[in-house]
């Protein structure tokens, strides 16, 4: 079985494609969806 591959945040979110539909949750304590919400807008994804 393959193991899954592990990228960066970065990386991770350049495979998301402009018009693409997404979903975040866990903004109670941590907030940790917030690091790729930051991330998409330094790509220029919103």
């Amino acid at each position: 079985m393959a193991r899954p591959k592990i990228v960066s945040l970065s990386e991770a979110i350049g495979q998301i494609k402009n018009g693409d539909m997404l979903t975040f949750g866990g903004f109670t304590v941590w907030r940790r969806p917030m690091a790729a919400i930051y991330e998409l807008i330094r790509h220029g994804k919103v």
